[in-house]
């Protein structure tokens, strides 16, 4: 009986391959690791500015629900009138009316006005009231008790989120 060379070839790959599936058999019995820790939901936030933490200060600070507790503050006005990056002008306490116009608490990143300050609600705007000389965001209108956290963008971004964010953003961000 004469064995051709294509039955040599053929026993060889049926030989290599069998050998190849017992090598690999370990590798796929393996069992699941059950020690692993399970995470929590993890929240992200971007500013949509690339930055490194150790090239530049992080123009992004973050007020927490702890801080806004311990802070005493009753309105999202008063936290972020009490950040140092934030001039109100001329802040009242109170909403409404006056001599016809609207009162309203308005937040001023780096004293540019309030319509050159972006707020936002969960990442999307907040569209403001209507008054002399444009919208302005009334901060009462926001309950503090249902703030989970506090992010105020310091730096200009208007080439990200248009002209209205030329003196920062401020966005709030409430409890799920």
């Amino acid at each position: 009986m004469k064995i051709t060379l294509l039955e040599k070839v053929t026993g060889f790959i049926v030989t290599l391959s069998v050998t190849a599936l017992i090598i690999t058999m370990p590798a796929m019995s393996q069992d699941d690791d059950e020690d692993a820790a399970e995470l929590g939901a993890i929240e992200i936030t971007g500013s949509r500015l690339k930055q490194t933490d150790i090239e530049t200060a992080r123009p992004v600070t973050v007020i927490t629900r702890e801080q806004i507790e311990l802070s005493g503050f009753e309105t999202v006005a008063q936290v972020l009138q009490n950040t140092p990056y934030n001039s109100f002008g001329s802040f009242r306490e109170t909403s409404g009316y006056a001599n016809g116009q609207a009162v309203v608490n308005e937040v001023s990143l780096r004293g540019l006005g309030s319509q050159r300050t972006l707020l936002l609600l969960d990442g999307r705007r907040v569209i403001g009231t209507g008054g002399s000389g444009g919208a302005a965001n009334d901060l009462n209108q926001i309950p503090l008790a249902i703030i989970e956290r506090i992010d105020i963008l310091r730096d200009g971004a208007s080439a990200i989120y248009g002209s209205d964010a030329i003196g920062g953003v401020v966005n709030i961000i409430t409890r799920k």
